[in-house]
């Protein structure tokens, strides 16, 4: 069968015909004017370019970081050019350039460690360190430790870094985990912060397990002369003092063999060579903040405490490192200069916020001024960091609270402490202070909570569990303290206090009243004037039902002076005697000067049920 023929189609059909453009403006400018063809492509290619670029859909710092940081296409093609201009303008000789330059390009991709690598690379290639970039250096070689994960190569450049800016405290901190398996680098920059920080023996210990690494490395033959001469053996005191004073009348070493003859000084407490030593690095603009700290606290030890306070609160030079300004801090607060202090530490948080425990001490010593006002500020400053770490943004978040609790404002205190406790720190030991703030603030369930979270860590230690029965006493919460009281029991048997706790929660819970009373008599031998043992013990007699000896303990403690708890528990004490004696007068007496709020759970319920037993029917 033969398919028909197709019919042709008529003239025009299907093409873009004159009717068509007639009908069709836009259609008919795009196909008669280039230039709009052009202008269009433009437009269309912006749009395309734009949905490419900028969103923030690559993620910039590695799996399993936190935070997580996004950056769009666009910033990472900055960030490339950033880099190659900042290499650019250091060939050129143009050092604050090429840091700005590498700066900019951090910040348009953070978690990029190349990036992070060539700005501290930078800084500490300088052969005369600028103050000014020391901040930006730090921050940036600790960033990149995280992002590495703290890899030898980049640990060896953050060590040379802090080590050039005399950060010697950062040095030993990141190398001292990793001691006996350090690099040359490290080893070198360990030793010189192992000497400069005063840990002599280390230095020694160090200098014998690495000296093939060191021992031809530039400077490191002065810092064994002058450990020789100060902390040597005898027979090298001598031989390396010599050296030393060589040295000093060397232009090329003289800076360097000054500064350790001020070591040398401190462990001699000798003064007039420290003065001389500090005279000559004066002179050439090369001391340090910690050359100086040093000098005010041999004056201090030397009974000079008025030179040395005017001496101080008269030094102008900001601090070199986060460790300078809290040694300063500790320096002002020894000379009684605590309002002082807070106000020169304040202006360290906006130079050093990198550094944790600039922030904690400035908030401790707010607490202890009671400048709430301030405090608050500071946790929200603290929680504004683009980088703060989970541990800072939790302890902002209780500091906050106990600004606004201080002032009246219960309710967003709360809410400040809850979210402190729902997101604790990584750090332990952070917790465990947090812990211990808000115990001292009242705030007793929160640090149980807190304490809680901390038995993997701390659950070895008495003491965790001293603070841990504190809290739960105060908040309440008997199991946890009974818990605790045990645990603390065992690890310190024959501490008086740890005693106390578990004979308490012994006689709270009513049981096991045989140990009670051993446990009340172990802590009245040990502390006979104790009004707590006394009073324990007398409960624990009570219980055992020895109640002429539990009278006769009872009217035996003075009640001169003694605290709301105690008058409590020693009005426990007469109204069980008198209950168990059928004196329900006298019981009842008792009972109303009991202050339930001094109860805990178990004793509450005990001390009522009995009371509606011995009051009068009808």
């Amino acid at each position: 069968m033969e398919t028909p023929p197709t019919k042709p189609s008529p003239p025009g059909e299907g093409m873009i015909n004159d009717e068509t453009l007639r009908r069709s403006p836009l259609l008919r400018q795009l196909i008669n004017d280039r230039y709009f063809r052009f202008g269009l492509a433009l437009v269309t290619l912006l749009v395309v370019s734009t949905a490419i670029l900028l969103p923030k859909g690559f993620r910039s710092t590695p799996e399993g970081f936190l935070p997580v940081i996004h950056v769009a296409l666009l910033d990472k093609i900055q960030a490339r050019s950033l880099s190659k201009s900042a290499r650019s303008s250091e060939t050129a000789g143009q050092m604050d350039a090429a840091i700005l330059g590498w700066q900019l390009a951090v910040a348009n991709d953070p978690g990029d460690p190349t990036l992070s690598r060539g700005l501290v690379s930078l800084i500490a290639r300088q052969p005369v360190p600028d103050k000014r970039h020391l901040r930006s250096g730090a921050s940036h070689a600790l960033w990149l430790l995280r992002l590495t994960r703290t890899n030898r190569d980049d640990l060896d450049l953050a060590a040379r870094l802090f080590s050039l800016y005399g950060q010697d405290s950062y040095v030993a901190s990141l190398l001292r985990p990793i001691e006996t398996n350090l690099t040359p680098v490290q080893a070198r920059e360990y030793l010189k912060s192992q000497f400069h920080l005063g840990y002599m023996d280390a230095f020694g210990t160090a200098w014998d397990r690495y000296r093939k690494d060191v021992e031809n490395a530039p400077d490191m033959p002065l810092y064994r002369a002058a450990w020789e001469a100060g902390w040597g053996p005898a027979e090298t005191l001598h031989p390396g003092a010599g050296r030393l004073a060589r040295a000093r009348q060397n232009p090329t070493t003289t800076v360097l063999a000054n500064r350790l003859t001020l070591s040398v000084g401190c462990s001699r407490a000798d003064i007039h060579a420290y003065e001389q030593s500090l005279a000559a690095i004066v002179d050439r603009h090369a001391d340090r903040v910690s050359d100086h700290l040093n000098h005010w606290r041999l004056l201090v030890n030397a009974g000079q405490r008025e030179r040395a306070a005017e001496l101080a609160q008269r030094y102008s030079n900001p601090p070199d490192s986060p460790s300078d300004a809290l040694q300063m801090t500790d320096l002002y607060l020894e000379l009684g200069l605590t309002p002082f202090a807070a106000d020169f530490l304040e202006k360290q948080v906006a130079r050093f916020d990198f550094n944790p425990e600039i922030w904690q001490r400035q908030a401790d010593l707010l607490i202890r001024l009671k400048r709430w006002d301030d405090l608050r500020a500071l946790a929200i400053g603290l929680r504004a960091m683009e980088r703060i770490s989970p541990d800072l943004n939790s302890y902002a978040w209780m500091l906050q609270g106990i600004a606004e609790l201080q002032v009246g404002k219960t309710g967003p205190a709360e809410t400040a402490f809850a979210r402190c406790v729902d997101f604790p720190p990584n750090n332990p030991l952070t917790s465990y202070r947090m812990a211990q703030l808000l115990n001292r603030h009242g705030q007793h369930t929160h640090a149980t909570a807190l304490l809680r979270k901390l038995e993997k860590e701390f659950g070895g230690l008495a003491q965790y569990w001293f603070q841990v029965v504190s809290a739960a006493y105060q908040a309440r919460q008997f199991e946890v303290m009974r818990q605790a009281a045990a645990k603390g029991y065992e690890l310190a048997t024959n501490n008086p206090i740890f005693i106390n706790n578990y004979a308490a929660a012994l006689l709270i819970e009513r049981t096991n009243a045989p140990l009670a009373i051993e446990l009340t008599l172990r802590q009245l031998g040990k502390d006979p004037t104790s009004r707590a043992a006394q009073i324990n013990h007398a409960l624990a007699l009570l219980q055992n039902g020895r109640l002429d000896d539990a009278a006769e303990q009872l009217d035996r403690i003075d009640r001169r002076g003694l605290e709301s708890s105690y008058r409590t528990q020693l009005q426990l004490g007469y109204f069980e005697l008198n209950a168990r004696r059928g004196n329900a007068a006298a019981a009842l007496s008792a009972y109303r000067e009991i202050e339930p709020r001094f109860l805990m759970p178990p004793q509450a319920r005990w001390v009522e049920e009995t009371q509606k037993r011995l009051a009068p029917k009808g």
